[in-house]
């Protein structure tokens, strides 16, 4: 459908592109690159070819029926 997600940027990735997870699994280990003031996992919504513009990610996933 067009839609990527990702985690970004990451120390390390335990999974593969496309595989599957369920909730509580492990699938990377946060750093802190560049200018952050500590670890972080941001979560990136895609909604263009390309890994075009993002979109809000808490309001994709409710729309979708994720409870956060």
């Amino acid at each position: 459908g067009g839609t990527s997600t990702q985690y970004a940027p990451v120390a390390a990735v335990t999974r593969d592109q496309g595989q599957r997870v369920s909730a509580g699994r492990w699938i990377g280990k946060t750093g802190t690159p560049g200018n952050s003031t500590g670890p972080h996992l941001p979560f990136e919504v895609r909604v263009t070819p390309e890994l075009g513009w993002g979109v809000a990610p808490a309001a994709w996933l409710t729309a979708r029926g994720v409870q956060l």
